[in-house]
């Protein structure tokens, strides 16, 4: 009887957790990264073109464009599934 042996690679999900209540234009809001119920520091976000990386507490400060439309935040870290949070202005 021949063996086999399987390799479980843990891939854990990132969520992008926004600002309450409505994003207007032109403004500052602080967004959250989060992975397994944690903040999620050194996350590579991603924003309107830009590259920004969370702090140590998994936040980050990200000013909304004066144009109105749809907007993702896309947040990535080695070893995990990446996550967004599209939202309106």
């Amino acid at each position: 009887m021949q063996s086999k042996s399987i390799t479980v690679i843990n891939k854990w999900d990132i969520t992008v957790v926004g600002p309450s209540g409505k994003i207007e234009q032109g403004q500052k809001y602080t967004f959250t990264i989060i992975a397994k119920g944690q903040p999620l520091a050194g996350a590579i976000v991603t924003f309107n073109g830009k590259t920004y990386t969370s702090d140590g507490t998994g936040k980050i400060s990200l000013t909304i464009p004066d144009k109105t439309g749809d907007y993702t935040v896309t947040a990535t870290f080695p070893n995990y599934i990446d996550g967004t949070l599209t939202f309106t202005v």
